[in-house]
């Protein structure tokens, strides 16, 4: 609920800040075989989010590329979590936590309230 009331303001105002349920971006939101994220949308900076944000950015005509900047919201009990994000290759040393990140939208089919992420980003962002 918490979510929707928040929403629910600056969509009055028309601003684009929102919060979202994170859910992981599936096969299901997989483009046809012409577009270039076909196979590849679990190694990139795509989205999908709702049509209300893709119909306020039409509506706007706000100039390409359309880059949002994600940043998780935390409650003082998630602080207490672990801080480092592993690579799924488990030869690779990488080890790190986002604080942010920044993603372009793969599309705009997304429930109302949700965004969908990559495994990867979910990961590191510790969501």
């Amino acid at each position: 609920q918490e979510v929707e009331d928040t929403n629910a303001v600056h969509k009055i105002d028309n601003h684009l800040a929102r919060r979202l349920i994170v859910m992981p971006l599936t096969e299901a939101f997989k483009p046809n075989q012409a577009d270039l994220m076909h196979e590849k949308i679990q190694y990139g900076d795509k989205c999908s989010l709702p049509s209300s944000i893709g119909r306020l950015i039409f509506e706007k005509r706000y100039d390409v590329p359309w880059i949002f900047e994600l940043v998780p919201v935390r409650k003082e009990t998630d602080e207490n979590l672990s801080k480092t994000c592993e690579n799924t290759e488990e030869s690779s040393d990488f080890k790190s936590e986002l604080q942010k990140a920044y993603i372009s939208p793969l599309d705009f089919r997304s429930p109302e309230n949700y965004i969908f992420l990559p495994q990867w980003m979910m990961k590191c962002l510790r969501l």
